[in-house]
């Protein structure tokens, strides 16, 4: 499905209401769901027997989420689980999860049979504010994350804020890693939560505003050759991060590490103002976020060489230079192991 995600297919909502959403794409066809197995039975259950009720013929594989997941061994579990079950090319794929899951199933849907439809219904914030909006779909391997994949849009993003209702206080507070991006990328993000802690967050409002500023940047640069590039503030690092762990930190945890870095790095080398870095500094203690990055440098500069935003002896970095205001940099990966090894102190 290669129809871009805009405002019209990305529906808010109660679960129970899947079925119905689902018969204006499709009619008489047989779908795949593919659920976290963390998500409550209940609400598993409720999006089933929409779909059951809605006329479609359902065939369930629940799947224990988190990054663990997205990895060849699942990948082919899942596309095995669909020949068995004689998926063809007009059937559909309805995944419910976390960015994660929602990744390896998204990759499947992009794959099997050289592509077949699919709707993400996102169960975590992570996956509410960025990972379910704008096509990115893969897994990851020994050398590092998200080095296998393929650009292939849901038809459909379904939102179901109650959903977050049962996440785990971490999984929470994982997934609002990418909204502090986002309000350093976006104004209107930064007014929605800066100095809001104590007062009460309005979420609907926070993961619209979020969905909204992405779905604008890749309505002009879908493919990830351009302004989209942005998106990835604090991305390099945090992979790299993310890899070091094992996976030990998890995606929002260490997009923080990474923009903190990135901030030391462009107010040591006179790319952005302090007061710009104090803005983001302000941001992550109101929320307590440990900005420490505990391995050696070697170690991150290992796995930043494996980063897909490289282009050979060059890799494109995000910087802040001004409030809201971030650009992209190409420099050579011979300054980049330079930065590191003078601000990773």
């Amino acid at each position: 499905m290669s129809k871009l995600v805009t405002e019209s297919n990305i529906k808010t909502g109660s679960i129970r209401d899947i079925g119905r959403e689902l018969s204006s794409i499709k009619t008489g066809v047989k779908l795949v769901f593919i659920c976290d197995s963390n998500i409550p039975k209940d609400a598993i259950d409720d999006c089933q027997s929409s779909m059951i009720e809605a006329g479609f013929d359902v065939a369930k594989m629940e799947i224990a989420g988190g990054e663990s997941c997205k990895c060849l061994e699942e990948y082919q579990s899942l596309i095995s689980f669909l020949v068995e079950e004689e998926i063809g090319r007009d059937d559909m794929i309805v995944v419910m999860g976390g960015g994660a899951l929602c990744d390896l199933a998204g990759f499947v849907a992009a794959s099997y049979l050289r592509g077949i439809d699919y709707v993400q219904i996102p169960s975590t914030l992570l996956a509410m504010v960025d990972s379910s909006i704008g096509g990115k779909t893969g897994i990851n391997i020994d050398e590092g994350k998200n080095l296998i994949g393929a650009f292939h849009n849901p038809g459909l993003v379904f939102r179901d804020v109650k959903l977050l209702r049962s996440l785990d206080t971490a999984v929470f507070w994982d997934g609002f890693g990418e909204v502090i991006k986002y309000a350093m990328l976006s104004k209107h993000v930064y007014e929605l939560i800066a100095g809001k802690s104590d007062l009460g967050l309005e979420l609907e409002a926070v993961i619209s505003e979020c969905a909204r500023f992405k779905l604008e940047v890749i309505t002009e640069d879908f493919e990830d050759r351009g302004v989209r590039k942005l998106l990835n503030l604090g991305h390099s690092f945090g992979h790299a991060i993310e890899k070091a762990s094992g996976y030990e930190i998890s995606h929002g945890m260490a997009v923080i590490k990474g923009m903190a870095l990135m901030f030391k790095i462009s107010v040591g080398e006179g790319w952005c103002d302090e007061k710009v870095q104090g803005a983001f500094l302000s941001l992550i203690d109101e929320y307590c976020y440990d900005a420490t990055i505990e391995f050696g440098r070697d170690e991150l500069i290992k796995y930043i060489k494996m980063d897909k935003k490289r282009s050979g002896d060059y890799i494109d970095i995000v910087i802040p230079y001004a409030m809201n205001k971030c650009k992209i940099k190409r420099i050579s990966m011979y300054e980049l192991t330079k930065f590191i090894e003078r601000y990773l102190r």
